[in-house]
């Protein structure tokens, strides 16, 4: 990934991209959560293409753990992962500062999504507690670089454009995550993408389409973009494309499963103005998951996040796997 448990191309590319992303869970259940890569791509990466009726209320709290911890030089694996301090205060890239060592993640995620119409939702999407931590090293002295906090707050607009099973999206992520948190080797703010949040007000579309195939399976395209914009620290995360496909098929009344495919690719993140080494990542991703449909129209839900492949900017920790766990309730 980017140098961080979670997280070149022209700033001004077209907002819209056709992303793959498969939720399903049974009739009634509410939505079905699946991994993400950031904070603001939880929502396109969950919830089947159907929207909640008017005036129901959709509750989901999940649980994700991602292990950071594959050293890659492009899509190789290699004994030790090299990269740069972003010296904020100094407003200066140091190269091959840090020695990575391991690194994951983990979050804690709530979505709330009301009906306001029959073709029409708003959904909050609040990463309530996120910790991100790299292990590393300075010649022989090693130690753990984290921070906890909450995460950026996404609001969105859903609606149904047209077509049966056709829904578009447009969100705004605001920076309520704090990315200032200090602790770096030898004092001063750690780096950006390690803080829980971007200082940065970032930008959403999304666009999805499902449909039912024969022996009772669903399928599911979608497609999000998402355009950061510069931080009060003049930096800037690079813009983001998910591309995922699925397919879903209930086992049982109550029991269904799903497998997903995904493609994550972000661009280049830029500091003053230039590129920042050991940046920037595409990496793929293989999801089978469970849902059970339980009383009181609750749905518990989880999920094993597989890589089959990454390929990074110089050398960074790459994902290896995770796992999210989760329920969700329809009022």
């Amino acid at each position: 990934m980017t140098g961080s448990p979670w997280r070149e191309a022209p700033q001004f590319r077209p907002l819209l991209v056709l992303v793959l992303a498969l939720s399903f869970g049974l009739p009634g259940a509410g939505q079905l959560a699946l991994a993400c890569d950031s904070s603001s791509c939880s929502l396109l990466t969950r919830g089947d293409n159907g929207l909640v009726p008017k005036k129901k209320f959709r509750f989901d709290l999940s649980f994700g753990y991602t292990d950071q911890g594959r050293p890659l030089r492009g899509s190789q694996e290699v004994d030790a992962v090299l990269r740069p301090r972003i010296f904020l205060e100094q407003q200066r890239i140091f190269s091959d500062f840090h020695r990575d060592i391991d690194g994951y993640d983990r979050v804690v995620h709530m979505d709330a999504t009301y009906g306001l119409g029959k073709r029409l939702n708003v959904t909050a999407s609040l990463p309530l507690a996120i910790r991100h931590s790299h292990e590393v090293a300075h010649g022989s002295f090693q130690q753990e670089y984290g921070t906890t906090g909450f995460g950026d707050a996404l609001l969105s607009l859903r609606w149904a454009i047209g077509p049966p099973g056709l829904v578009g999206g447009l969100a705004v992520k605001l920076p309520t995550g704090r990315n200032r948190i200090g602790g770096e080797f030898g004092g001063g703010i750690q780096d950006p993408t390690l803080q829980p949040g971007t200082g940065s007000v970032d930008f959403v579309t999304s666009l999805q389409y499902s449909w039912r195939a024969p022996l009772a399976v669903t399928c599911a395209l979608a497609g999000s973009y998402q355009m950061n914009t510069t931080n009060s620290l003049d930096y800037r995360f690079g813009n983001q494309t998910i591309i995922t496909a699925g397919v879903s098929r209930p086992l049982t009344a109550r029991l269904s499963a799903s497998l997903q495919a995904k493609l994550f690719y972000q661009d280049r993140n830029r500091y003053l103005g230039m590129g920042v080494p050991s940046t920037g990542s595409t990496v793929a991703y293989l999801t089978p998951g469970l849902r059970l449909k339980v009383p009181r129209n609750v749905s518990l839900y989880g999920f094993l996040l597989l890589v089959p492949y990454g390929h990074v900017n110089e050398a960074q920790l790459a994902p290896r796997v995770g796992v999210l766990t989760g329920m969700s309730k329809l009022f």
